[in-house]
């Protein structure tokens, strides 16, 4: 007969072995994203990287240890070991008063470290610790004892909520699942409209035309914003139009994955067309977290928002993002959103821009004139 301790010890440890596995397959299936968390809660690169793999693994091998009965204090011990560390981190960064993202659960779920946060690392740790007490002097039941015990009616209800539980988890993967297709449909029908409009076989209105929905009108005056930049020193968007060159901003979050990949890129756009072009990274959150990103990728001139204010003053929604600012301080392009939109915008603001000698011998040119402003 189980008693209901024995129950109860059943029941946390396939809840804490599930949670255990969620969480490693998810960060296995987003190590960038995983890395750059770590980044977030202080770790130096050189253990973000190989802990971005290590931790996800540990984590699997805690779930796998939680539900044989001859393994499950160990399973329990090993994840109390990680929440404890868990909370110790999460308790440095709020102390600090920095701004980390929990990355708990990979892109399932990710949010900004907080109380509810902490509040959940220190339930779960709780449940190890009852897994860990009650199951001491091998006293931990076996699932299997307990389903021979059980009659064939609970068998059947057991086999039905099992299938039920599976069939909403399928449910759940399928329809985010579906949403993701759908939006990559949706920008690929954007990109059609416009290139049907460029040719002239739809009208630019039906399509996507100078001016994207959404976005700041073509040629009106560029939103003013002053942030601090990584060494905490402010700068204003008038100070990037200083050099009389134009200006892209670069939208983007240092715990956001796609934005990670594309870091080195930007980077190499700074050092490469540094003469003809400013490139400014506009990223939030925590300033030591970006500088320590900025560094491990080469970014050169970083300033950071406390919230999204720039980004939502230039209607730039998504990270990565960026948009073309004339030297005269004008709004040269719509938001081009993502990499291969961003790559373009800057292939099209280089090849409309004459040499760096020409430009000295026209300073009264305006070196966007040949730019399209229809850029995707």
């Amino acid at each position: 007969m189980i008693t209901e301790i024995d129950a109860g010890l059943l029941v946390t440890r396939v809840v804490l072995a599930a949670v255990f596995l969620t969480a490693g397959v998810a960060k296995l299936a987003d190590r960038a994203g995983s890395r750059a968390a770590l980044l977030g809660f202080g770790l130096p690169a050189s253990l973000a990287a190989p802990l971005s793999v290590l931790l996800p693994l540990v984590e699997l091998t805690v779930a796998a240890a939680l539900l044989p009965a001859a393994f499950s204090r160990w399973g329990a011990l090993g994840a109390l070991v990680l929440l404890v560390l868990f909370v110790a981190g999460i308790a440095n960064v709020m102390s600090r008063g920095r701004k980390a993202e929990c990355h708990c659960f990979g892109r399932l779920h990710s949010a900004p470290v907080g109380w509810s946060t902490l509040g959940r690392a220190v339930i779960l740790a709780s449940v190890a610790g009852f897994i860990l007490v009650a199951g001491k002097d091998g006293a931990s039941p076996s699932y299997l004892a307990w389903l021979n015990g059980l009659g064939t009616a609970e068998l059947v209800a057991l086999l039905i909520g099992g299938v039920a539980l599976a069939l909403l988890g399928g449910g759940g993967w399928f329809v985010l699942h579906l949403l993701r297709q759908h939006g990559r449909v949706l920008l690929r029908l954007d990109g059609l409209e416009r290139e049907l409009a460029d040719h002239g076989f739809i009208s630019a209105r039906s399509g996507i035309s100078a001016q994207r929905e959404g976005c700041l009108a073509l040629g009106t005056r560029a939103p003013g914003f002053e942030l601090p930049d990584l060494h905490g020193k402010s700068t204003t968007l008038e100070e990037l139009l200083a050099p009389r060159l134009p200006v892209m901003l670069v939208f983007a979050h240092p715990h956001c994955t796609p934005c990670t990949a594309m870091l080195p890129e930007i980077g190499g756009w700074q050092r490469t067309h540094g003469a003809e072009l400013t490139v400014a990274l506009v990223s939030q959150g925590a300033i030591d977290d970006n500088r320590v990103v900025a560094a491990e990728h080469g970014i050169e001139r970083v300033l950071v928002q406390q919230h999204r204010e720039v980004a939502d003053a230039y209607e730039a929604y998504g990270t990565p993002s960026g948009l073309l600012v004339t030297r005269e301080g004008a709004i040269a392009s719509p938001v081009a959103q993502g990499a291969s939109e961003m790559r373009e915008l800057l292939r099209a603001t280089l090849a409309g821009l004459p040499s760096v000698h020409r430009e000295q011998d026209s300073r009264h040119t305006d070196p966007l004139s040949a730019v399209s402003l229809d850029v995707h």
